[in-house]
C-alpha cells in the first residue's frame, strides 16, 4: 500500500467540498436529526487528507476549540467528517489517517473529542485510543440554542491528565458556541 499523509492548516474551500463530498457520498444513514447547517459547529482550520496510489482515499476536518473544564482551560481538536470511499473501506486506510492525524496533533492539543454513532463505529475510533464520554456534551448552535450530543468519544494527545479528568467527572461538558 502507497499511501501519502497530507496534514495542512487552512483548507481551501476546494479541500473542505472534497471532504463534504467524501462524508455525504461515502457515510451511511446521518446520525444527526437536524439540518446540517445548525448543528456543525464550527468552521474547519486544518485538513487531513490520505492518498493511496495517487488516489484520494480518506478525508477528515479538524476544529480547533477550547473547553474551559473545573476551571481549567484545555486545547482540543474536534474530528469531523471523518470518510473512506466506499470502494476502500476495510483496508485499514481510515484507521491510519486517524493514526497519522493523531500524531500530527499531538503537539498542539491536549486531546481530541468526535462524536459519532458509538455502537456502530466505536471498532473504528476504539483502537487509535479513542474512549466513549458515557455522558452528553453540548455547544450552543448557531441560533443560540443548547444542542446535546450523544456520541461523545475523547482520545488524549498531550494531556491524558485532562482525559482522566473529564472522564472521572460528571460535570457538564460545554464545547464552545457556533461560529459557523
Amino acid at each position: 500500500m502507497a499511501t501519502e499523509f497530507i496534514f495542512k492548516p487552512n483548507p481551501t474551500r476546494e479541500e473542505i467540498i472534497l471532504n463534504d463530498f467524501f462524508a455525504n457520498t461515502n457515510w451511511d444513514k446521518p446520525i444527526h436529526p437536524d439540518p446540517a447547517h445548525l448543528q456543525f459547529f464550527d468552521i474547519p482550520d486544518k485538513f487531513a487528507l490520505l492518498l493511496n496510489n495517487n488516489l484520494p482515499v480518506s478525508t477528515l476536518v479538524i476544529y480547533s476549540r477550547f473547553l474551559v473544564y473545573q476551571g481549567k482551560k484545555y486545547s482540543f481538536s474536534g474530528i469531523g467528517g471523518v470518510a473512506t470511499h466506499k470502494q476502500f473501506r476495510h483496508q485499514g486506510f481510515a484507521t491510519e489517517l486517524l493514526n497519522r492525524t493523531l500524531m500530527a496533533m499531538k503537539k498542539n492539543y491536549d486531546f481530541s473529542l468526535l462524536c459519532t454513532d458509538i455502537p456502530h463505529l466505536s471498532p473504528l475510533y476504539t483502537p487509535v485510543g479513542y474512549i466513549p464520554l458515557g455522558r452528553p456534551y453540548y455547544f450552543i448552535d448557531k441560533t443560540g440554542k443548547k444542542d446535546v450530543e450523544l456520541g461523545g468519544m475523547i482520545a488524549s494527545l498531550s494531556s491524558p491528565e485532562a482525559v482522566t479528568q473529564i472522564l472521572s467527572s460528571q460535570d457538564e461538558i460545554f464545547v464552545g458556541t457556533s461560529n459557523f
